[in-house]
């Protein structure tokens, strides 16, 4: 079944158009690997296959309901102060929210409120929890500890700052928040770049 559709696709920057009439389909399943000298429009057409950058002309179409993770070939130039098992954990950002809701229904319901509305935020409370759980919200630590361990990424830098890894370790970190959402269709921009032979 095809995954990703690309037909007739162009892209000007407004001095002449990068790239036109680009077409291609991707089965599930199946790799491709974009190849061409600097300049080309590798990234920006990831970057439309992603979304990022506007279509001048043609059309993507991607599997309704498939979820699509994107490294950016930059990720090691972004900033970002929080441990980096914080940012493994942005891949969860719906069950995090929901993690955020129940840890706050429960300090509600530990403050004291009247009986009506305690049954209210306890029902409430209770789905809650059913839903998180349903979604794989106690799975969360044991997916990302599966991911460090496959990416070989060291696990004394969980709780250092983002900030203060290397190229390559930012790299392998952005690496692996992409693979934790589970992604249908995953893109790729140049994902050796800082990374040494081992982490290849």
């Amino acid at each position: 079944m095809i995954i990703l559709d690309v037909n007739k696709l162009e892209k000007d920057f407004g001095y002449g158009k990068l790239f036109e009439d680009v077409s291609f389909s991707l089965n599930e399943g199946e790799s491709i690997s974009i190849v061409g000298p600097n300049g080309c429009g590798k990234s920006t057409l990831l970057k439309l296959i992603a979304g990022i950058e506007r279509i001048d002309g043609g059309q993507i179409s991607i599997k309704k309901g498939a979820k699509v993770a994107y490294l950016d070939q930059t990720g090691s130039s972004i900033k970002d102060d929080r441990p980096v098992y914080e940012v493994l954990k942005d891949a969860f950002s719906e069950l995090k929210e929901m993690e955020q809701e129940i840890n706050s229904l429960q300090k509600k319901m530990e403050s004291g409120i009247e009986r009506i509305e305690y049954d209210k935020v306890l029902e409430r409370y209770c789905n809650l929890m059913e839903r998180f759980s349903m979604a794989g919200g106690y799975d969360m630590e044991t997916n990302i500890n599966t991911v460090v361990e496959g990416l070989k990424i060291d696990k004394n830098i969980l709780n250092q700052s983002y900030n203060d890894l290397s190229g390559g370790e930012k790299t392998l970190v952005q690496l692996g928040k992409a693979l934790l959402i589970k992604p249908d269709l995953i893109l790729l921009d140049e994902p050796t770049n800082h990374l040494d032979l081992r982490s290849i």
